[in-house]
């Protein structure tokens, strides 16, 4: 507590994903874009079908509308670039006890194909700085990005 409750659905061409989050009110929400010291969702994938190896791509959003693409995760230059290419990520701050965010990722930044690849690593996780809380969909024990570590997220016909 507080809690967070997010959403997923897809189509051909996007992950949609949708995160509402209850803060507490007595400590204003960070809204700055630096991951750890800031309030923010992550979403990291891993695309298993393609290597063990695979790159992990983790995209980060803040509540002041800034977006990034983790650069510790081990995705080389150019998956990272790719990785918010046609991303539309929308936060907004409902009142200081709550803030939601929606998003639109192509598959194509994530590195997907869903008519080949329906089964790949997912983590979901949501930074809370107000109680120093890092809440996680699957616990990774370790770095939220280690979506090999937290589940799988997969796609029904």
């Amino acid at each position: 507590s507080p809690t967070s409750k997010a959403w997923l659905a897809y189509d051909a061409q996007r992950l949609y994903v949708a995160v509402d989050n209850a803060v507490d009110p007595s400590t204003p929400l960070k809204t700055g874009g630096r991951w750890g010291v800031n309030d923010a969702i992550e979403i990291a994938v891993k695309n298993t079908a393609l290597s063990k190896d695979a790159a992990i791509i983790a995209l980060r959003g803040y509540p002041g509308g800034q977006l990034e693409a983790a650069r510790e995760t081990g995705a080389s230059g150019p998956q990272i670039k790719r990785a918010t290419q046609g991303v539309v990520f929308r936060p907004r701050v409902i009142s200081k006890e709550r803030w939601v965010a929606e998003w639109s990722i192509p598959w194509a930044s994530l590195g997907i194909d869903p008519a080949k690849h329906t089964k790949f690593a997912f983590s979901l996780s949501v930074r809370k700085t107000a109680n120093d809380l890092w809440l996680m969909w699957e616990p990774t024990l370790g770095n939220t990005w280690f979506a090999d570590r937290a589940g799988i997220l997969e796609l029904a016909r």
